[in-house]
Parts: structure tokens; sequence; C-alpha cells
């Protein structure tokens, strides 16, 4: 979906929501930084951070916030160049705050029940986005989530305090997206839905440092899991299949855990022309994992794009791929199976020439001894 912002102003925050009306316009340079702090009410405050780039610099993109009341609390994110296509501009909005309504204003309360114990003290909220334009800003889109499976989104929280060293921490996303509306600008709305770990990977805790990779954008935050609550991991983040011959097919794996406790139960299913042959239903205990392999067989020519669906401890989703085509790959001339294993057609005109060469000397070697 496109929007535009005609209508609002730059360098204003209408609806105080701490993102500038129009970023295009109130950020024109690459990596233009809007900071705001508002203070929702008294010790809950929301931070901003806004940032416009274009990849004219090179290099990640990184927002950092720090709690100016507890200095040891602090979330950095970072955007990889990548996700930004060629003469694109791309806003990253970052917003932390220590409780959801002041994160995201009376939306906050959709995003209850939360999992878990609750927040883990130190922790906060944080919720990331990036729009992008290709025309300088006059309309602009949501990211699709899409580019991050080869460029994620890197979250460190600092500041946590687990009540002990072994303490199941996890972080969990709940779903929310941008919305604009064309006199007060930018504003982020609420997806319904339950909390969960499937779009996030690469998962350390370490102190009191909470870091992840993210697939797919939306808000975060770190939970206190039970030991007998489960937590699905996926991996890997996504499958290639690469190009597979029509009436023919291709298997690859996803690895599924269960990371936190209990079991966890669940099963995977995905759209034709792809489909689960094995390890569809899965229930694990902690620590088990169980292979689930996906099978693309195309019949048509074309590019396919669907997503595993895996249930099970909120759910994660994976996107796989691939590419139909009735063009047969190249024989080889000499112990060529059908599939085109092995030497390729150069390599084998190479061989038979070779081995015409080698006959013609034998035959001339052969002339001279009869002639003598």
């Amino acid at each position: 979906m496109s929007f535009n912002l005609d209508e609002a102003p730059a360098n204003t925050d209408s609806n105080l929501n701490g993102i500038p009306d129009d970023p295009f316009d109130a950020l024109p340079v690459d990596r233009d930084t809007w900071l705001s702090t508002i203070e929702v009410s008294p010790g809950a405050n929301l931070m901003s951070q806004v940032t416009a780039w274009n990849n004219s610099a090179g290099g990640p993109i990184v927002a950092a916030l720090l709690n100016p009341d507890e200095p040891g609390q602090r979330v950095t994110v970072s955007v990889p160049a990548g996700v930004l296509e060629e003469d694109e501009i791309g806003v990253l909005i970052v917003q932390w705050a220590p409780t959801l309504v002041a994160l995201l204003g009376a939306d906050g309360v959709l995003l209850q029940p939360e999992p878990g114990d609750g927040l883990v003290d130190g922790g906060q909220y944080v919720e990331i986005s990036i729009i992008v334009s290709q025309d300088g800003g006059v309309t602009f889109s949501e990211i699709d989530n899409a580019r991050l499976v080869d460029n994620p989104v890197h979250i460190a929280m600092e500041g946590l305090q687990p009540p002990s060293a072994s303490a199941n921490v996890h972080l969990h996303s709940h779903g929310t997206n941008v919305g604009s509306d064309p006199v007060t600008g930018i504003e982020i709305n609420v997806v319904i839905g339950p909390w969960g770990v499937g779009s996030i990977g690469n998962e350390t805790l370490e102190d009191d440092v909470l870091e992840a990779d993210v697939f797919a954008l939306s808000t975060f935050a770190p939970y206190l899991v039970s030991e007998n609550e489960p937590v699905l991991s996926v991996t890997p983040p996504q499958l290639l299949f690469g190009i597979v011959e029509t009436g023919k097919n291709a298997t690859k794996k996803f690895v599924v855990r269960n990371t936190g406790g209990g079991q966890l139960i669940g099963e995977a299913t995905v759209d034709a022309p792809f489909s689960i042959v094995s390890g569809a239903s899965y229930d694990l205990a902690s620590g088990e994992t169980q292979e689930v392999s996906v099978r693309f067989a195309p019949v048509d020519n074309g590019f396919y794009f669907e997503t595993v669906q895996f249930t099970g401890a909120g759910g994660a989703q994976r996107p796989v791929s691939g590419t139909g085509t009735d063009i047969h790959k190249p024989f080889r001339i000499f112990g060529c199976d059908a599939e085109g294993s092995g030497a390729s057609l150069g390599t084998a005109v190479g061989n038979l020439l070779l081995t015409l060469g080698l006959f013609m000397v034998l035959l001339l070697t052969s002339r001279k001894r009869v002639a003598r």
C-alpha cells in the first residue's frame, strides 16, 4: 500500500506521537535524524529516533536510545544498507517506552495478554518500522519484510535484570504497521493477534544484554518465560529452491526446535506447488529438534513464493521460493544422464575433439608402420 502526505506540514508532530508528520520533508539529507522525548505520564517517556538515509554514505543505519533515568538501559537497532533498493530513500523509525500505552497510545491494550511471566526487569518495549520512497518522498510505503530475509535488522537491549543467570528470557514480537493520515502524517497501528517469536533468530543473552536478529518489523519486548512454557525456533530464515524443471521436484529442510520448556506441539503447512513431505507435525520437549522437509514441485513455468506456517507457542512464518522451467539442462555426451550432471556441454565437446585427435594420431602411426 502506498501513502502520501500532501497536507502534512514539515518539522511538526501534530498528533504528538514522536514522529514528524512528514519525515521526508523534515529529514531531506542523508542521515538526517529527528530525536524526540515525550512524557506520556509521570515516569513513562516515549523516546523516538527517526533517521532518513539513501545509502550514499554506505554502511548500516544505527538508532540508539538511552534511558536518561537509568543510564544502563539502552536499545540499539542496526539496519543493513542492503535493505534499500537503488534510488530509494528510507526512513527508520525506532520508538522506546516502558509501557505499551506509552508506546502505542490507547491501542497498547490490544497487545494484551502478554507472554510468560511478563516483561523482564529493566526491559522496555520497542517499535521498529521502515518506510521507503522511490519518488523523493511524494509517496511512500512500508518496507516489505521479505527484504529482511537476507538483511535482518539487529536489536540489542542493555540493562536487563533477569532474576537469575539461568532465567528463561526471550525476545517476543507483536504485529504493528505504518499508516498515514493526510493531515497529521505518520502513525503506527496495531495488528490484532498474539505475541510470538517466529520472526526472531540468532538470539543471545549475556549478563544484562539481549541481542537478536529480526526478519519482520513490529513491536518487540523481552519477556521472562516460565520454564514450562515452550518457545518455537525455526531455522533457516528461508528456503531458496532455485530453478527446478517442471515435472520434477527438489526438497529442502527447516529445523524446528523448542528453545523453551514444556511441550511444543504444532504443525507446518504450505500451499502448492510447495508441500510438506515429512515432519509436518511436531511434539517437542525442551531442547528437542525436528526436521521439516519441504518439497518444491512446479508444474508450470514461473517464479513461485509462498510462506510456510508453523503453529505452536505463538507460531512462525518462513518464506520459500523457487522457479519452474520446462527448459532442459544440457546433456553430456560422455556418461551424462538427463539431469545434466557432471561436465557441461562445452566440456563434452572438448572431450570429443580430444578423442578424435588421439584416434587420428594412432591411425597415422599405424600407416607409417605398414609403409615400412
